[in-house]
């Protein structure tokens, strides 16, 4: 599973306004969208991930563009899923393996 997200969101409509952003180092907030009910079968599949033998990934960028063009993502490791709370969006705290380096820390504002 690829997580794709994007940081900046101030130029995507109100519906993509997810509260994604890293909490730590080595801690990251990821919303769902907004359909993504708890008893869905999305849910079970972040919730569930490892005993299915699925690995999650993490690609971010900072803002969706960079001079017009669309801004690469970079990749921040794989995940695992800590905790989950509210529905249609999911909030899902996901850790990773491998920690940020210093120089992804500062590129994405991570505390």
């Amino acid at each position: 599973m690829f997580l794709l997200v994007t940081l900046e969101k101030e130029s995507l409509g109100q519906q993509f306004q997810y509260q994604d952003h890293f909490i730590g180092s080595d801690l990251f907030q990821w919303q769902s969208q907004n359909r993504t009910a708890q008893n869905s079968e999305t849910r079970l599949a972040i919730k569930h991930h490892r005993e299915r033998g699925v690995e999650v990934h993490l690609f971010v960028r900072r803002d969706s563009k960079i001079d017009g063009r669309a801004a690469p993502f970079v990749y921040c490791g794989q995940l695992e899923f800590v905790d989950w709370e509210g529905e249609k969006p999911i909030t899902v705290q996901w850790r990773l393996l491998t920690p940020l380096s210093e120089r992804l820390e500062r590129l994405f504002r991570a505390p």
